[in-house]
């Protein structure tokens, strides 16, 4: 891990840095890599309980896809009709950096407010070519129909095994016998399961 600040958090430390890095189940990663071996991404909404790496997923994909020019807004605290109308919009107008693919990353797009909701529908109906969304959200019932029909679900997920796996393997990084705290570990693992941010930092502390 050469390059990180030794001031950096386990979280910061070891946040994935390509798609093999990130936890998900085997045939939700065939999936995304069949994607990036195309060299394209479609619309879509990625579903997964809080801390479990939606938003990681989101921007692996688009860093790791060439050519591809990522936005980010968080929905949560921008989620009026008014930053959809200006803020999305104008991404969508604008000239990507060296003319490639758009990727509009909207995080916790449940917390939009339904005129909100009403606004992006159009906006993801216009079926720009140079643009497409990544949505996250952690309760998809919140999104309506007409968005998640154009932006199809996909839900985020991993075992318990996954996770206790993981946290073995930052802890033998940092030079922890795991021997000693193994027990421990899993039970930090078990308490926030499916939560790895919060895990990690568990870990950590």
């Amino acid at each position: 891990r050469s390059g990180v600040s030794l001031m950096s958090t386990w979280v910061d430390k070891y946040k994935p840095k390509c798609l093999d890095e990130v936890i998900m189940d085997s045939e939700t990663r065939d999936f995304f890599k069949g994607y990036l071996e195309r060299g394209d991404l479609c619309s879509m909404t990625l579903s997964g309980a809080a801390g479990i790496g939606k938003t990681t997923l989101a921007r692996v994909l688009t860093e790791t896809l060439e050519n591809c020019d990522p936005r980010y807004i968080n929905a949560s605290d921008e989620n009026g009709i008014d930053t959809v109308r200006t803020k999305i919009k104008n991404i969508m107008d604008m000239q990507s950096i060296g003319g490639g693919l758009k990727v509009i990353i909207l995080d916790e797009a449940d917390g939009l407010t339904k005129d909100g909701q009403n606004c992006l529908r159009n906006m993801i109906e216009t079926d720009l070519e140079d643009t497409m969304f990544i949505l996250t959200c952690n309760d998809v019932s919140k999104v309506i129909d007409p968005i998640t029909s154009r932006c199809p679900i996909i839900n985020i997920s991993y075992t318990l095994k996954e996770a206790v796996y993981r946290s073995l393997e930052i802890l033998k990084s940092e030079g922890i016998d795991v021997s000693v705290y193994a027990e421990q570990a899993v039970g930090i693992v078990k308490q926030h399961f499916t939560d790895m941010r919060s895990i990690i930092h568990k870990l950590e502390r």
